[in-house]
């Protein structure tokens, strides 16, 4: 029997994998789709759609195109909206992500469900592949972040060649992946978009196929994700069967530890896909993983929001708040500068 949201308690080994400040947050497109933003597959949808109404592509070909695999689609759409980017001044302002994505947000909703704050109020690092920023606003509102997203995000130049400026009791946002050479493993208040965010110029998200191999075969994206990850315990939040692919590559990257089940999935499924469980038990705990089932057969992918209504606070209240500023600045800089000279 799969448990209901409200019924899954917090594992005692998150508790105290918070406790000693060691929990990382991976949160995943599930969150983002509570407040109207599509799936993956719907993005791509989306995207070639948007193609053939500015004429890009055929309406002929948009019907044959929404039937291929996501993972093309979306690669073949990115192609067109990053040549467009390109353009600058001249680009078609509709044939952005940010246009795509911020068309599809639920004001209302997010308004009078802030699942978002509630995150930004755990002390924890975080990780997204998701390209929106609504848990930036959230994590710069809680925090007293103010100063530029794309700054905190060391998405300038200016900012790419030190972090002493930024303290450690404020947030640091990663919009570019390859930024994260420049950050201390040690720093705890840190969001890293895995895959680039809107944050970033846009013909730098991960998004084809073709990006997605680049990222993860760096060797030195790899050396600096595996050192960010070190001792931490992984939760991984609005992830589904259909996007587990993605953690696949992940485990990959960042040769995780599978001696013990200390990373945990978070995993919707309905009634009748319990029988897959075992299964999935079984294969995923073979790489290190736990699985926490949750039932949505009431609610669709807005259960999520129940059961972090239910763990948020438990673990906002448990978690080791950051280090002081002064203790670490020096150490941070060093490193900064160290790893700046190895280029």
């Amino acid at each position: 029997m799969i448990p209901k949201p409200h019924e899954v308690d917090v594992p005692p080994e998150v508790i105290q994998a918070a406790i000693r400040g060691k929990l990382t947050f991976f949160i995943g497109n599930g969150l983002s789709r509570l407040y109207g933003y599509p799936s993956w597959g719907g993005l791509a949808d989306l995207m070639l759609t948007e193609l053939a109404k500015e004429r890009e592509i055929s309406f002929n070909d948009l019907e044959l195109l929404k039937k291929l695999p996501v993972k093309t689609k979306i690669s073949i759409a990115d192609s067109y909206f990053k040549k467009n980017w390109k353009l600058g001044e001249k680009k078609k302002t509709n044939l952005t992500y940010e246009a795509i994505l911020k068309r599809s947000e639920n004001k209302k909703k997010l308004k009078e469900d802030q699942i978002f704050l509630l995150l930004a109020k755990c002390k924890v690092k975080f990780i997204t592949t998701n390209y929106d920023d609504l848990l930036d606003k959230q994590l710069n509102i809680e925090h007293g972040n103010d100063f530029d997203k794309q700054e905190i995000g060391l998405a300038k130049k200016e900012k790419s060649e030190s972090t002493e400026n930024v303290t450690k009791d404020k947030f640091e946002i990663i919009s570019d992946p390859k930024k994260l050479k420049f950050i201390s493993p040690a720093k705890e208040t840190v969001l890293l978009h895995l895959h680039g965010s809107l944050g970033s110029e846009e013909d730098q998200l991960i998004a084809s196929t073709s990006d997605y191999l680049e990222l993860y075969t760096n060797s030195e994206f790899k050396e600096k994700f595996v050192e960010f990850l070190k001792d931490q315990t992984l939760i991984f939040i609005g992830y589904g069967l259909e996007e587990l692919e993605v953690l696949e590559m992940l485990f990959r990257a960042s040769e995780l530890n599978t001696d013990e089940q200390k990373h945990i999935i978070l995993l919707p499924l309905m009634s009748h896909e319990q029988y897959l469980l075992e299964h999935l038990k079984q294969y995923w705990g073979g790489l290190g993983f736990k699985l926490e089932p949750y039932n949505t057969d009431e609610k669709g992918f807005d259960s999520i929001g129940d059961l972090i209504h239910k763990w948020a606070p438990v673990i906002a209240e448990e978690a080791k708040p950051p280090l002081p500023t002064k203790n670490n600045d020096g150490l941070d800089n060093i490193i900064t500068k160290f790893e700046g000279a190895s280029l």
